[in-house]
């Protein structure tokens, strides 16, 4: 499971809109993150405060994506 899956796990209601809601993104945006593998290193933040995954969990995603792993 990605960081990002696991915030989702974490809120409540735990759905990509409730996550969308509370960070102030699109849904959509959330829905790329998941589809992807990572959230946009901008949001991070956001997805800490609301959720307690560290922004360094969501980060380290994205750079596993990256280099291919």
């Amino acid at each position: 499971m990605t960081a990002i899956q696991t915030a989702i796990q974490r809120i409540k209601p735990p759905t990509q809109a409730e996550l969308a809601r509370r960070i102030q993104v699109k849904p959509q945006e959330v829905n790329r993150w998941v589809k992807r593998g990572w959230a946009a290193p901008k949001h991070c933040p956001a997805i800490e405060r609301v959720t307690g995954i560290s922004s360094n969990q969501l980060i380290a995603d994205a750079v596993k994506q990256k280099a291919g792993e």
